[in-house]
């Protein structure tokens, strides 16, 4: 089935988002821990700044914390756990025939769950992307910023 093909190209296409996300958070860990060993390692002292070395140090912490939300939403849980899910784990010892009148009741209804189901993954898909969009964005940011408070290229 062409919708059920579909799906599959945009699972894996939703696993990559994740392993990118991942890798974000993964970079994003690594340059707030770098700028933290400067600042209490005493290779930055922030009370000799002046003031629009100020505003840049403030402006990539802020940034940088931007960056960390943006990239925790983009890792957030792939998609929402649906009721047709639940109601399916938990057929139980329902009597056959209302468990054979739902397995009917599925199949014709069967192509518009599919495509609601594709849909659903390509709107996760899109916001994850946003997500990460963002991330980098305010990460690059924080970066420049912090970098040009830090060595007073101001």
């Amino acid at each position: 089935m062409l919708l059920r093909q579909r799906i599959d190209v945009a699972r894996a296409e939703l696993a990559q988002a994740d392993h990118n996300a991942a890798m974000i958070v993964a970079a994003l860990a690594v340059g707030v821990s770098v700028a933290l060993t400067g600042l209490l390692g005493g290779g930055v002292d922030a009370g000799e700044f002046t003031g629009p070395q100020w505003v840049l140090w403030i402006a990539g912490g802020m940034c940088a914390a931007v960056a960390v939300v943006a990239a925790v939403v983009a890792v957030w849980p792939t998609q929402s756990v649906r009721e047709e899910v639940l109601r399916h784990v938990s057929v139980g010892a329902a009597p056959v025939d209302a468990v054979l009148a739902r397995v009917e009741e599925e199949a014709r209804g069967g192509i518009r769950a599919v495509a609601d189901e594709l849909l659903d993954v390509r709107r996760t898909i899109a916001r994850k992307h946003r997500a990460m969009k963002l991330a980098m964005l305010a990460g690059g940011g924080a970066a420049a910023a912090l970098a040009l408070a830090a060595f007073g290229a101001v």
